[in-house]
């Protein structure tokens, strides 16, 4: 029920946004990324076990010119636990903090960032969980940049706590 409500909020934000937001003036981005991935199961009720892997994925993000500070982003990343493969989906509202701008990088050449939203696990059974995740990132070259991560999935039972990096393309 509580992931139904988060969906159902991160959603109707979304539509909002997309409302307000001229798509000629957007920025999108898709960050592509692997890191290591930390499970700790806190209820043996929760259906998966405990352990480290590697994690692999991908992010759509949508930015509007005039709110460049607050963005959406659509997740999916796939990782393993004991024997299951595991993947994740999740949208998150995204709060940026850019710095460093200049006449090449009117938007900034470095952002930290947070992010919050639901997310779902998929592997044996769906499990509702909540994703929080901060970081930061460089541009390198006005289209692509490099960042760093770490991101928390809390579920019902376990949390995964997984330090990621990755390379950014803007479009």
């Amino acid at each position: 029920m509580k992931s139904l409500i988060w969906i159902t909020a991160v959603l109707t934000v979304f539509c909002l946004m997309l409302s307000i937001w001229h798509p000629a003036s957007a920025e999108t981005n898709l960050n592509l990324y692997f890191g290591a991935s930390n499970i700790k199961v806190n209820d043996i009720s929760a259906d998966l076990d405990g352990g480290r892997s590697a994690v692999i994925g991908g992010r759509l993000e949508y930015w509007a010119q005039q709110t460049p500070f607050l963005g959406i982003g659509f997740d999916v990343s796939s990782f393993k636990t004991g024997q299951d493969n595991l993947l994740t989906e999740s949208v998150m509202a995204i709060l940026r903090v850019p710095l460093g701008k200049d006449v090449i990088h009117s938007q900034g050449r470095f952002f930290t960032y947070l992010a919050l939203g639901p997310a779902l696990i998929s592997g044996a059974k769906i499990e509702p969980a909540l994703v929080f995740r901060f970081g930061a990132e460089w541009l390198v070259d006005i289209n692509i940049g490099f960042f760093a991560e770490h991101r928390l999935l809390n579920g019902t039972g376990f949390d995964v706590n997984q330090f990621i990096g990755g390379v950014a393309f803007k479009f």
